[in-house]
């Protein structure tokens, strides 16, 4: 049903369409993914002729894990959540241990100190990304907070 909406999308845009998050057969448990489509059309077709579709799997963890490896998440909580419905954010990756948050939670950015949120438009979704610094944050880096 997934994949007939993400065609259907596909079909009558101009460009590429992104799924919601999908729990995908082949990837580690409790790792989510994405399709990507584009409908093919020869050039001067209407909208709804299609000639076929170009489609893509991502593997969320690891195309974030790709995403953040410049950055040292150590000390930081990150939550990806896709806001395109934003009467039903969900949780489509993080890198929190040992907390209740899992994917596909329906639950909605936390606010607090700290706390830094920044919204984005890829294609069709809207996604935000919420990072919050960990306690042990503000004991390795106590002089970054200060300015001089």
């Amino acid at each position: 049903e997934n994949r007939r909406a993400l065609l259907s999308t596909a079909r009558s845009r101009r460009g590429v369409s992104l799924s919601e998050l999908l729990q995908l057969v082949q990837a580690d448990e409790g790792q989510g993914g994405l399709l990507a489509a584009a409908a093919v059309r020869r050039p001067g077709d209407p909208v709804d002729r299609v000639q076929g579709y170009v489609t893509g799997v991502f593997r969320l963890g690891e195309l974030l894990a790709y995403s953040w490896r410049e950055i040292d998440t150590e000390y930081l909580d990150v939550r990806l959540y896709d806001v395109t419905d934003p009467t039903a954010p969900t949780v489509m990756w993080t890198n929190e241990r040992g907390s209740e948050v899992r994917m596909g939670a329906k639950i909605g950015p936390e606010t607090g100190l700290f706390a830094m949120r920044s919204e984005l438009t890829l294609f069709n979704r809207r996604w935000s990304v919420w990072v919050r610094p960990r306690p042990a944050f503000l004991w390795y880096y106590p002089l970054s907070l200060v300015r001089k």
